[in-house]
């Protein structure tokens, strides 16, 4: 599962005091990380692997989060999705065969 966060210094330090709530308290888990605008942390091993990204090929995070989607849990926690449209955009732009394959099967 990716998670996109915006790169910014009150994200981070929230990011690191979440994680650590998880249980994810490693000696070098700092803010630091996730100010850079390439960053990605990977947690878990695949099939149960969380990815942390500071950002995306072809789309803003501003941009995304102005048209994203939320739907709610069970009990009513609210999840925020990227919004069809700019998911379509970032499959296009990261030109992987994975992405574009895809993009085949998006409505």
């Amino acid at each position: 599962m990716d998670v996109w966060v915006d790169s910014t210094e009150t994200n981070a330090r929230r990011l690191v005091e979440t994680l650590k709530g998880f249980g994810f308290d490693v000696p070098e888990l700092a803010p630091d990380p996730f100010l850079d605008p390439d960053c990605v942390i990977r947690m878990g091993h695949p099939p149960l692997q969380i990815e942390i990204l500071t950002s995306v090929t072809g789309v803003a995070f501003a941009e995304c989060l102005s048209s994203r989607v939320v739907e709610e849990m069970d009990d009513g926690t609210p999840i925020h999705f990227i919004g069809l449209e700019t998911l379509k955009e970032n499959k296009r732009a990261s030109g992987r065969h994975k992405d574009l394959d895809d993009l085949e099967n998006l409505p």
